[in-house]
């Protein structure tokens, strides 16, 4: 007999390198009990019968997708929340005989970005792993106090996996199994101030993008920034477009460091507003090989009235290695690192803006960018290049 599903915690056994003592993991849905109601390309869901695929346990939830094209979602609701506040990672089991990429978003507004099912993961079960920072959680914390839904995602643009191109579309089944939550095991930090917007110099170290009208400084004090004397001022669009780009290509310090944070502020009546960073890299090695990365997101971020719409909000985009269970960003880091040592070069983080309709054209306000890594990082032991 099916019942409905419980919420409890369960400690890993093993224990993790970096972190040094057992993780601590909150069940989101093991789909024993229930399975929630699905909509949008989830065409219907069940319980798993005898035969079927099933990752832990006794079932998983077999679902019936069909995605005719573009960016249109699934969503499933349980009848009850979670408490995911002062967690970094969510992590769900899939299952099917075709490759699809997928995107999570926790509720309809944490967005956890996107993981691939490619060509040697087809007909067997994989772990996706989808992690996010210590600042994204505490922008998020409102929304990640109840959790009760899921938003799915599954191929809304062409792709490529593993040298094989993915449609944007599916037809098929998608199977479910053991999602889980972990809580976070908290990390001191060191900060390396980068630009701080504080002259009029620093203005040229940006650009409008396709969708930016207009960036200047802006030392007024108001509203007061959250360092030194000025910060960026530009305007926000409601429809998604590239805004701005900020040069990091005279900051060598980049590469020994693994994560940039910035504050945001979108001066505008409370509504909804989405930024994401993005970084972009290029430059030539030794051997004359292109390097570098192209659309690279570090973060996206929805926010609202209590998170940087109205007032200062910090932000962060992991980019360097992570010694940290089922997920690593070790490719990227050595696509970064050789671009200071080619003076043709090119390093930028783009920022998008979007939003609801009332906050097309409002100021926004950019400060105090700045690099972090783990309090006493030796940078040597990263072994990257």
């Amino acid at each position: 007999m099916k019942i409905q599903r419980s919420v409890w915690i369960i400690i890993v056994l093993g224990w993790l390198t970096a972190a040094g003592e057992g993780q601590e993991y909150i069940l989101f849905n093991d789909f024993e009990y229930e399975i929630g109601t699905w909509s949008g390309w989830a065409q219907w869901a069940d319980f798993t019968v005898p035969g079927e695929p099933v990752h832990g346990g006794e079932s998983a939830v077999k679902v019936d997708a069909f995605q005719n094209a573009g960016w249109t979602d699934a969503r499933v609701v349980f009848p009850e929340g979670i408490d995911a506040r002062g967690t970094d990672q969510f992590r769900l089991w899939v299952y099917s005989d075709q490759i699809f990429q997928l995107r999570v978003d926790l509720g309809v507004e944490v967005v956890l970005g996107f993981r691939n099912y490619g060509p040697s993961d087809v007909g067997t079960w994989k772990e996706m792993v989808f992690w996010y920072t210590e600042e994204q959680g505490k922008l998020w914390e409102d929304l990640l106090s109840n959790v009760n839904s899921l938003r799915l995602w599954i191929n809304p643009q062409a792709a490529t996996i593993e040298g094989v191109a993915v449609p944007n579309r599916f037809e098929g089944f998608v199977y479910f199994d053991d999602m889980r939550l972990r809580k976070r095991v908290p990390v001191e930090r060191e900060y390396l101030p980068l630009i701080g917007f504080n002259r009029e110099a620093d203005a040229a170290l940006v650009t409008l993008a396709g969708g930016g009208t207009a960036a200047e400084i802006n030392l007024s004090g108001d509203p007061a920034p959250t360092e030194g004397t000025g910060f960026l001022m530009f305007y926000w669009t409601s429809g998604w477009s590239e805004n701005i780009t900020i040069n990091l290509r005279d900051f060598p310090e980049f590469r020994n460091y693994d994560r940039i944070h910035f504050d945001l502020f979108v001066d505008g009546p409370s509504d909804w507003a989405a930024v994401a960073s993005v970084l972009r890299v290029s430059w030539t090695d030794e051997n004359g090989n292109n390097r570098g990365t192209g659309w690279t997101t570090l973060d996206e971020t929805i926010m609202g009235g209590s998170n940087a719409v109205g007032d200062w909000g910090e932000f962060s985009g992991q980019y360097g290695p992570l010694a940290d269970e089922g997920y690593t960003r070790n490719w990227l880091l050595p696509e970064i690192a050789g671009v200071y040592d080619d003076p043709n070069g090119t390093i930028t983080l783009t920022l998008t803006s979007q939003g609801g309709d009332t906050l097309d054209g409002v100021p926004a306000y950019l400060d105090n960018i700045r690099l972090s890594r783990p309090k006493g990082s030796v940078v040597a032991d990263w072994e990257l290049w």
